[in-house]
């Protein structure tokens, strides 16, 4: 006992000090890291800002007139030379021809620009054109031509991707002589004073290397003051937490155990009482909770017991109820007294132990046969008892009433009296004429069935306007229909579970897909016909439950020399 005890104790300690030193880590690597970012950030919009103004303060105290002219030749020039040179744009034949453009003005002009860039602690000032249209730049001034022909007067090159920072526009790039440089520009505007008319670019660009050096240092110092002040701050927590949640809970597992101990002897002490928690938290809240179920818990499994043994009586009742249920359908029908020239087969699979679907076939005389598939409102228990009444009464009134209009009008009315719970029930009913072929029928708010032709080939659906269902008004009037079969043709009949059976993800089967499916089967009869359209819907669903009784059932003709 005091060993396991113990083990407890030093497990809950490892996991506090454990945990303690995860979080003060990541807290350290988050304010880090985070600080830097800010820290970085801020340099970096105080460097775009500093040289956006000196760009601006550039553009208007150059000579804009001598610039706006500059501006014109060139961009007049590039008109001029951009479909002559083609791909041989930036040769140096094709820059010779913006030297014609340079004068004493524009050397003037120029070594400002470099005594600007040496002024100012920056590595790049230039003057460009941007033509969005070719998504090209042409330079017009730029301070490293002295020290690299790239960039010199008509140069091209892309127009840069912009990002933004507080409103300013700039751009990180990395240069094979200067490093990382942090460019922004500006725009220059037309030379009249009225006219905001941007007619070129100033780009300013200074070196980054030295950014992060000050400001980490400072968050390192600042993160490891933290760190260690932090990590002071909860180990004197955890301290406190071990005296005033881990002893209390030490107790509690100590009177668990005791407790599971006195189960094995089936004894009856109160360990949870003894321990005495004095704490007055949600400790205590538990150590209270622990002695009622203590308390309690053998009222709670002899409950169990009773609940286990009730649970038990109904599966088995259940059980036996589905194999009733299953057993009171027929399974298939074949041509009798005479040729056979038809079958009737049929199939259910419920959702639960027993289903509110059902299907019948039956004889009336030796020339008829009724058929009948339906679905009941509810589920389980109440419907399946709600579709035994009705199966019966829809098979008995046959016998005496050859019209289907006739049996769905009495059934109804019968069916009303005792519907306490308004349940109501879709019926497909046909009396099949076994001689002519022909099926006369009611739709009462059933599925459309599947009809197929072997003149054509497949299965199309029978859309029609349907009855009102079963069950629900008792003055309710049937409009009898007739469909007259072939050799070789089929009806297929089927619940709402056949098109609402969905996959993991919610989809449903669908009608589509169902017809799909019967024409890619469209050889098979009977029962293959049935398996295979069980199989896709199975194939279908996957690993998602049914949550709808599936029900199904085919009349096939044959020829009547079969």
């Amino acid at each position: 006992m005091f060993r396991n005890q113990k083990k407890i104790k030093n497990s809950i300690g490892k996991k506090v000090g454990l945990t303690v030193f995860i979080f003060s880590a990541i807290y350290f690597i988050i304010t880090l890291a985070f600080g830097g970012f800010v820290n970085n950030q801020f340099e970096l919009m105080s460097i775009v800002r500093k040289n956006y103004g000196l760009a601006r303060t550039l553009s208007i105290t150059l000579d804009q007139d001598y610039v706006t002219d500059l501006v014109d030749s060139t961009h007049r020039l590039y008109d001029e030379l951009y479909d002559k040179y083609g791909d041989q744009q930036n040769s140096a034949e094709y820059l010779a021809e913006f030297d014609k453009l340079k004068t004493p003005q524009y050397d003037e002009l120029l070594s400002r620009m470099d005594n600007l860039e040496h002024d100012n602690d920056i590595v790049w000032v230039n003057i460009h054109l941007e033509f969005p249209d070719t998504g090209k730049t042409c330079f017009i001034l730029d301070s490293d031509t002295r020290k690299d022909n790239r960039y010199c007067l008509g140069w091209q090159s892309k127009i840069r991707p912009w990002k933004n920072i507080a409103g300013f526009p700039y751009e990180v790039i990395e240069d094979d002589l200067d490093g990382i440089i942090v460019m922004t520009e500006a725009p220059f505007y037309q030379s009249s004073i009225d006219d905001d008319t941007v007619i070129a670019y100033i780009q300013i660009g200074e070196k980054k290397s030295n950014l992060h050096k000050d400001s980490l240092a400072f968050i390192l110092f600042f993160g490891l003051v933290l760190y260690f002040i932090t990590s002071v701050f909860i180990t004197i927590s955890v301290l406190g937490i071990n005296r005033i949640v881990v002893y209390p809970i030490e107790k509690l597992a100590s009177a668990a155990e005791s407790f599971n101990a006195k189960e094995k002897k089936e004894s009856e002490s109160h360990f949870f009482t003894d321990a005495k928690i004095r704490s007055h938290d949600e400790i205590r809240v538990l150590a209270d909770s622990m002695t009622d179920m203590e308390n309690d818990l053998y009222q709670y499994v002899n409950d169990l017991t009773e609940v286990t043994k009730k649970q038990e009586r109904i599966s088995a009742e259940l059980s036996v109820a589905s194999g009733i249920q299953s057993r009171m359908l027929p399974n298939e029908l074949i041509g009798y007294n005479g040729p056979e020239n038809f079958s009737i087969t049929a199939i259910m699979r419920p959702a639960k132990e027993v289903g509110g679907d059902f299907y019948d076939f039956f004889t009336i005389d030796d020339d008829h046969i009724g058929i009948t598939i339906a679905d009941v409102s509810d589920k389980g228990v109440p419907a399946a008892l709600f579709m035994v009444v009705t199966k019966t009464l829809i098979k008995n009134t046959a016998q005496d009433i050859p019209s289907p209009a006739a049996v769905l009008s009495k059934v109804n009315r019968l069916l009303i009296p005792g519907n306490s719970d308004s349940m109501f029930v879709t019926v497909f009913f046909g009396i099949y004429t076994v001689s002519e072929r022909k099926l006369s029928y009611i739709n009462a708010g059933h599925e459309d069935p599947a009809l197929f032709r072997k003149s054509t080939g497949k299965y199309e659906l029978i859309l029609e306007e349907h009855d009102l269902v079963i069950g629900i008004l008792e003055d309710t009037s049937y409009t009898g229909r007739e469909l007259t079969l072939e050799a070789g043709d089929r009806l297929f009949l089927y619940t709402d579970g056949v098109p609402d059976a969905a996959d993991m993800e919610g989809n449903a089967f669908g009608l589509e897909k169902m017809i799909n499916c019967l024409n890619s089967h469209s050889d098979l009869t009977g029962k293959a016909l049935l398996e295979e359209m069980q199989k896709e819907l199975d194939l279908f669903a996957g690993e998602a439950s049914q949550f709808d009784d599936i029900t199904m059932l085919v009349l096939d003709t044959f020829p009547d020399d079969v």
